[in-house]
């Protein structure tokens, strides 16, 4: 149905409120809730680390291959595990100490569990999930089987109620349980609503596909949907050190970042003071400004700038990294033949971005 073809609402259905909907085996009876902000209860924002990982959302970790992800996950499980202190100072406030340890492999596992040991993680609160039993009957023959996302994500919900509800959850990697982007972006969606049905913080770690070490995300498309990620990122004047910096947040005002050295697989924090700073190549830079200065106080066709940039020389990673890092905004403009989907600063877009908009 066209969006000028949209039904108007019936007296009938003004007064009771009720819209019926035709099923096969009978009807279905609707009732929009609209109701004033004052009578809807609020619930205070709570914190796994206080500013920077928010209880009840999804996280994600992303960033170059080599960079700490897994040893920065592992860090935290240790952590949450023994109820210590955050790197920035406060002590782990928490009723309870569990985390759910999601990885792909038992070889994967067996270079997981003695860097939780060598973190000091309190292993009897530490929880690893990584295969399916399956058993065939009637003959009762049984194998295990890899662990599937987002297929699998009811073995997930049940992983975490039988460890009696963990405080965090960390997923060591995403693309291992999913085999292309669009599950990825799928996963993470049914994460978000798992987060908040279990109270519990979901850690994700994200790696490239596709072999490219510069490429910091998945998709686009994995990190669209993201109110909180971090980047991982290696210094690009220091090769020993590492920064843990905010890429997106959206549950407060943006938490400074903070930097870490590897030593012997094991992480050890930097001071506050150090600041971290997220990596950007001197040619997605290059892009930001050519980009930032297009769009000042313009809409304009994606497929124009993506033409324009070609024309430029500008590969289509680094568009697409500026495009992220400036926060531009995607929306439809336009009706029927005449739709153009268009890039801007400061201008809500109109409707979701497709995959489209980010090739």
């Amino acid at each position: 149905m066209a969006w000028n073809e949209l039904p108007g609402v019936s007296k009938e259905q003004l007064k009771s409120g009720e819209f019926a909907i035709a099923i096969d085996d009978g009807a279905l009876v609707e009732r929009p809730i609209v109701a004033r902000l004052s009578e809807v209860e609020s619930f205070p924002l709570t914190w796994l680390w206080p500013g920077k990982i928010p209880q009840e959302k999804v996280t994600f970790l992303f960033g170059p291959a080599d960079a700490g992800k897994t040893l920065l996950a592992v860090d935290l499980a240790a952590r949450v595990s023994r109820k210590g202190t955050w790197p920035d100072g406060p002590p782990i406030e928490q009723d309870r100490s569990a985390v759910l340890y999601v990885c792909d492999t038992p070889e994967t596992l067996s270079v997981v569990g003695p860097r939780l040991k060598a973190a000091g993680a309190d292993l009897d609160n530490v929880h690893l999930f990584y295969t399916t039993l399956v058993t065939r009957h009637p003959r009762r023959h049984t194998h295990l089987r890899g662990f599937n996302l987002p297929d699998d994500m009811q073995h997930l919900a049940y992983a975490i109620a039988s460890t009696g509800r963990p405080r965090l959850v960390v997923i060591d990697s995403l693309s291992e349980f999913c085999p292309n982007a669009a599950r990825e972006t799928e996963t993470a969606r049914l994460l978000h609503s798992l987060a908040l049905k279990y109270n519990v913080a979901i850690v994700v770690v994200v790696r490239s596909r596709g072999g490219r070490e510069e490429r910091p995300l998945t998709t686009d498309r994995t990190l669209a949907g993201a109110r909180c990620a971090w980047s991982v990122s290696a210094d690009p004047d220091d090769s020993e050190l590492r920064h843990f910096a905010p890429a997106r947040f959206s549950y407060g005002p943006r938490p400074g970042g903070m930097s870490f050295r590897i030593h012997d697989d094991l992480i050890a924090w930097e001071p506050v003071n150090v600041v971290a700073r997220r990596r950007r190549s001197r040619a997605v830079e290059e892009v930001m400004l050519w980009l930032e200065n297009l769009l000042q106080g313009q809409v304009l066709p994606c497929k124009m700038i993506q033409q324009q940039a070609r024309e430029c020389g500008f590969t289509t990673y680094s568009l697409r990294a500026a495009r992220i890092e400036l926060g531009v905004q995607i929306g439809k403009e336009g009706f029927n033949e005449n739709t153009n989907w268009c890039w801007s600063l400061g201008v809500p877009a109109a409707l979701p971005e497709p995959a489209s908009a980010t090739e």
